[in-house]
């Protein structure tokens, strides 16, 4: 159906019909996983600068989201920059330039990402917050800086989803710094946990 009316939009030369029209379909496109179709449509981005602010962040998110499914980092990456301050995108446009940034290992400029993603959040940390945090501990054990990645992991709350996995790098950034009863007392909690994941 949208297709029928992206085509008949086209033929009435409505612009505006046309882009809303795409962006109605790219969002089809990230829900069904389909990546390449979603470059293929915004081969020309600037059609989502004809939406609105918000429509136009959730674009560009997409888009750099599909990007990076087909191992376009440094292309993503242009787009999740375009997500502003203040947008209810940021926090995920900032996530995923962090996720860009550490496949190039370039670890500083996803740091800085992550940090301007957890300041945007005024509010009561919520699970975004959790993953960053979780996010932020690994990359910092992979970088070895294995004392800050144990203050990322104690901002992961107990009842998060990714509690888990955080008290798993808080065991391995401490027998990193070979501090055995530290490590022993995260994989402890990690083991008596009721719910059980891959951690």
């Amino acid at each position: 159906l949208v297709e029928q009316l992206l085509t008949e939009a086209r033929q009435q030369g409505d612009s505006l019909a046309e882009t809303k029209l795409i962006f109605e379909l790219v969002r089809f496109y990230a829900e069904n996983e389909h990546w390449s179709k979603i470059t293929v449509l915004l081969k020309d981005p600037s059609l989502l600068e004809q939406l609105s602010g918000t429509d136009a962040a959730e674009g560009y998110v997409l888009l750099g989201t599909a990007l990076q499914k087909q191992k376009k980092h440094r292309e993503a990456m242009r787009f999740y920059e375009k997500v502003t301050t203040g947008s209810g995108h940021f926090r995920i446009a900032q996530l995923n330039l962090a996720s860009a940034l550490l496949r190039q290992e370039w670890w500083t400029g996803a740091q800085i990402a992550i940090n301007a993603a957890l300041k945007e959040n005024k509010a009561k940390r919520d699970e975004l917050d959790f993953r960053m945090f979780t996010m932020l501990g690994y990359s910092q054990i992979q970088f070895g800086f294995y004392r800050d990645a144990r203050e990322s992991f104690r901002n992961v709350a107990l009842s998060s989803q990714y509690a888990q996995r955080a008290l798993l790098g808080l065991g391995i950034a401490a027998l990193h710094q070979q501090d055995f009863i530290g490590a022993l007392n995260a994989f402890d909690k990690l083991r008596i946990q009721t719910a059980r994941d891959i951690s």
